[in-house]
């Protein structure tokens, strides 16, 4: 997609704005009628600022256009490593730069972390994902079982 395409998909959500808020973003989507590129892009977009590598801005980020320039190749992304090279560099900045917090999918960090500590008590099948693993019993009897040692 060339960059005057880019320029046009990012004002169709901005409509005549700087900066997009994600409840904002919502009400676009949930006003949408036709299941076509806008809401395709559309919903990606949400999906991207809420679950896979929310910021700690109420704002969309606009650097979300850049895997979403193809609303044809959305479903072929590999949104697991977007997701998690997201998570990594919000770490990383949050360590270098001493920051208050932490962006991206903290659900995948917290399951990462569950499933590096995983200990006696909890049995935990590694030849499954760890998602279908750490359901809500499993990770109250890890949260007991940290508590009992002081936490993290």
């Amino acid at each position: 997609m060339d960059e005057q395409h880019i320029v046009k998909v990012r004002n169709s959500f901005l409509v005549g704005k700087k900066l997009l808020k994600s409840n904002e973003l919502k009400q676009m989507m949930v006003g949408t009628e036709e299941a076509g590129d806008f809401f395709k892009v559309g919903f990606a977009m949400f999906a991207l600022c809420t679950l896979l590598c929310p910021t700690t801005f109420v704002y969309v980020n606009l650097k979300y256009m850049l895997p979403l320039r193809d609303s044809k190749a959305i479903a072929r992304e590999n949104w697991a490593s977007y997701s998690f090279r997201f998570l990594f560099d919000s770490v990383k900045s949050f360590k270098e730069n001493n920051q208050v917090y932490i962006g991206g999918c903290l659900l995948f960090l917290q399951l990462f972390y569950f499933d590096a500590i995983a200990h006696g008590s909890v049995l935990v099948d590694k030849s499954v994902l760890p998602l279908t693993v750490w359901g809500k019993i499993e990770t109250e009897k890890m949260k007991k079982w940290l508590q009992k040692r002081g936490g993290v």
